[in-house]
């Protein structure tokens, strides 16, 4: 089994679920539309890792 390294950053930013990402209440509809398909339900994320989802989503659109 392997073992991933963390950093101290890392370590420090909060992690979130779909859920509570979709819920932040300063969200557009168009941003929570994003993530809703950007963002795997049984993960977490950082919130600089679900951005980063959302643009490979749009690289991918156009």
């Amino acid at each position: 089994m392997t073992k991933k390294k963390v950093t101290k950053k890392a370590a420090q930013q909060p992690v979130f679920t779909k859920d509570e990402l979709l819920s932040a209440t300063n969200l557009t509809g168009g941003q929570r539309d994003l993530l809703e398909v950007a963002l795997e339900p049984d993960k977490t994320y950082t919130v600089a890792e679900a951005k980063s989802a959302v643009t490979r989503l749009k690289g991918g659109l156009f």
